[in-house]
Order: structure tokens, then C-alpha cells, then sequence
């Protein structure tokens, strides 16, 4: 008899795992909707030249202003290690802004490292700053 029951209650969770009221279960999870960041950097800038640089953050069509996190990096050259990290102010609509100027001629690179709603991202561009537009003419000329 006890096997009997054992049989019916097995028999009966598996029937009713197999149910899906006609649904496509694949249907019933929300594909999650992206986190992006839209970098904005000026190709150059002079010594000494206060610069804005800017990230608008979207999920979606729909602007995200409550970012947990918004940093800007900002490194010289190939010297990660020396950079430095400004953190951002939220100017509404989805954008985040820094200013920064600088004190030395060359390449650098900016990069927003973005923290949303539980998601992270981390846009990066370059800036020529000062003479170094001039230094990388010439090594282009010269190559």
C-alpha cells in the first residue's frame, strides 16, 4: 500500500511540473534592459584649458539620474597606475559631468566608470592635449 501512495505522490509532482497553462515559460523572465554610458571628450585641448568631459548614462530610451557610482579616470600616456579619479556631478537627463585642466602636453585617456542599477559599465576615449597633437603630426608624417 505504501508504495502504492508513493507512486500517486510522485506521479502527481511531476504532472504538475510539466503544467504550464499553455504559456511559454521563456516568456514569463523580463530580458533585462542594458545599462549604457555615452562618453563625451573634446579630441584636444590646450595647456592649461579647463575641459568638460561628459557621460550620459541610459537604460533604454529612459535616462538614468540615480546612478549609484559615477567616476571619472584620467591617465597620461600608458601610466595607468598614476591616474587619477574625479568623481562626477549629475547635471539631470542622464548626464554626468567633471572639468578638468591640465599641466603637461600628451595623450591622455578618460574613462567613466558608470554604476546603475545594479550594472556596470566603463566607456574610455582619448585626449591630445597641448603639443602633443604637434608630436603625433610629426611621428605620423615620419612613419
Amino acid at each position: 500500500m505504501k508504495k502504492w501512495i508513493v507512486s500517486l505522490g510522485l506521479i502527481s509532482i511531476v504532472l504538475a511540473g510539466c503544467g504550464n497553462n499553455g504559456e511559454d515559460s521563456s516568456n514569463n523572465e523580463e530580458i533585462p534592459v542594458f545599462v549604457e554610458a555615452s562618453l563625451d571628450v573634446p579630441e584636444s585641448a590646450e595647456l592649461g584649458e579647463e575641459v568638460s568631459f561628459t557621460v550620459t548614462v541610459m537604460q533604454g530610451s529612459e535616462p538614468v539620474d540615480d546612478a549609484d557610482e559615477v567616476v571619472f579616470e584620467i591617465w597620461q600616456g600608458e601610466d595607468r597606475e598614476q591616474s587619477e579619479e574625479i568623481e562626477a556631478v549629475p547635471e539631470g537627463d542622464g548626464k554626468y559631468t567633471v572639468q578638468k585642466a591640465f599641466a603637461e602636453d600628451g595623450v591622455y585617456s578618460v574613462q567613466s566608470h558608470v554604476t546603475a542599477r545594479d550594472l556596470h559599465t566603463m566607456p574610455k576615449k582619448m585626449i591630445t592635449v597641448g603639443d602633443a597633437a604637434d608630436q603625433t603630426e610629426q611621428e605620423e608624417e615620419n612613419s
